[in-house]
């Protein structure tokens, strides 16, 4: 896309709901850069890389010890999740999402 598609499409795709499969990149705790309405900075990242972009999905930090359990390199469905903002790094774009 040009840039001018992109900026259009990027402000429609917040609240549409997501799901796909990738493998995992990285699992970490969120910090204040992260986009997370619904958990804020308190919640689990889980980065998966789908091989066309990247999707990072925020979990409750209740969700902890379940998370805990994923591994890099594993492969990973998710549903369900619902968009936060799209941005385009120049070699790939990151998707974010909040799951349920």
């Amino acid at each position: 896309m040009n840039e001018l598609q992109q900026g259009t499409y990027a402000e429609t795709f917040g609240g549409n709901t997501m799901y796909g499969r990738g493998r995992i990149f990285s699992v970490e705790n969120c910090s204040f850069l992260d986009d997370s309405e619904r958990w804020g900075d308190d919640c689990i990242k889980v980065v998966v890389d789908t091989a066309q972009e990247r999707v990072a999905l925020y979990f409750s930090a209740d969700r902890r010890s379940e998370i805990a359990a994923l591994s890099t390199g594993r492969r990973y469905e998710f549903d369900n999740c619902t968009t936060v903002s799209i941005k385009n790094w120049g070699f790939w774009c990151t998707a974010t999402c909040d799951m349920p």
